[in-house]
């Protein structure tokens, strides 16, 4: 499991600062779509990504947002998989019997 979830954000004019709508969390990545890393830190107001523009700004550029699946996810992912199977297996077992029961 290599997927990610991604947003992008088009900017209308350079700022100092973008506030974008998404709860932070420290996983996030935020890359102009020149390559450059910008920096990602909580908004102390209401705790949503704050990215740094870069002093020359941004020229138009777009700023690609990535957060990839945490191991806690995936392990969530696989126990969830895991006990779906595990019912599934438990329950056409119990109706075997019924059926070939007398």
């Amino acid at each position: 499991m290599d997927a990610h979830r991604a947003a992008v954000v088009e900017l209308m004019a350079d700022m100092e600062e973008v506030l974008v709508p998404i709860q932070y969390w420290n996983f996030w990545t935020a890359t102009a779509s020149d390559g450059a890393r910008l920096t990602i830190t909580p908004d102390k107001t209401y705790g949503v990504l704050s990215i740094a523009i870069p002093d020359q700004g941004t020229k138009g550029q777009r700023i690609q947002l990535h957060l990839p699946y945490h191991w806690s996810e995936k392990l969530g992912f696989l126990l969830s998989i895991a006990g779906v199977a595990i019912w599934l297996l438990v329950s056409w077992r119990d109706n075997v019997k019924k059926f070939l029961r007398p």
